[in-house]
C-alpha cells in the first residue's frame, strides 16, 4: 500500500522527470531505503543496548559509551576504530 501511494506522488508531481527513471523502480528503491534505515536503527539499538518503542519517554543509557546526543560529529574513521577496538 505505501510503496503504491509513493509510486502515484512521484508520478503526479513528475518526479521521475529529473532522473528519467519510472516511477514505479524509484518507488522500489524507496523502500528499500526505509528497509536499510530500520535496519541501522535496529543495529544502533542493539549497539546501546536499548530497546527502542514508541512512546518511551525516557530511556537510561546503561553504557560506556556516549548518547547520541552527546557524540556531536563523529567521522567514520573515528567510528570504524572504535568499532574495531571493541571487537
Amino acid at each position: 500500500m505505501l510503496r503504491k501511494n509513493i509510486e502515484k506522488l512521484l508520478n503526479q508531481y513528475c518526479a521521475e522527470n529529473k532522473s528519467n527513471t519510472p516511477d514505479f523502480i524509484l518507488a522500489d528503491y524507496l523502500m528499500a531505503c526505509l528497509e536499510s534505515f530500520d535496519n541501522a536503527i535496529k543495529a544502533r539499538d542493539q549497539w546501546y543496548g536499548v530497546c527502542l518503542k514508541p512512546h518511551n519517554i525516557k530511556i537510561k543509557w546503561k553504557s560506556k559509551f556516549k548518547r547520541p546526543d552527546e557524540v556531536g560529529d563523529i567521522s567514520m574513521q573515528k567510528l570504524k576504530t572504535r568499532n574495531n577496538n571493541n571487537e
